[in-house]
């Protein structure tokens, strides 16, 4: 079910993706299967800070239960239209 309802939910605001990954090592499969993305979103603050920890541009969409410390190139951000804002797109 949370497969379907990320997509459903990516489709509904349009929002272009490579790919979704649940995995036990997700920093590093995201990092290895889609080393030059752009970006990654994710909700998760521990999830955002390793794989900024890796190099890349994260955003994390804010929540009550990831307000956490954040790595320098982790974006809090609060809605995906400030994503596509920050992004250009």
């Amino acid at each position: 079910r949370l497969w379907a309802d990320t997509v459903k939910w990516l489709t509904k605001y349009n929002m272009p993706y490579d790919g979704i990954v649940w995995s036990d090592n997700k920093m590093y499969d995201m990092a290895t299967v889609f080393p030059s993305v752009n970006f990654f979103v994710d909700d998760n603050a521990k999830h955002c800070n390793s794989i900024a920890r890796l190099g890349f541009k994260v955003y994390l969409l804010s929540n009550s239960y990831n307000q956490q410390p954040l790595e320098k190139n982790v974006s809090r951000v609060w809605s995906l239209k400030q994503i596509l804002e920050c992004e250009g797109i």
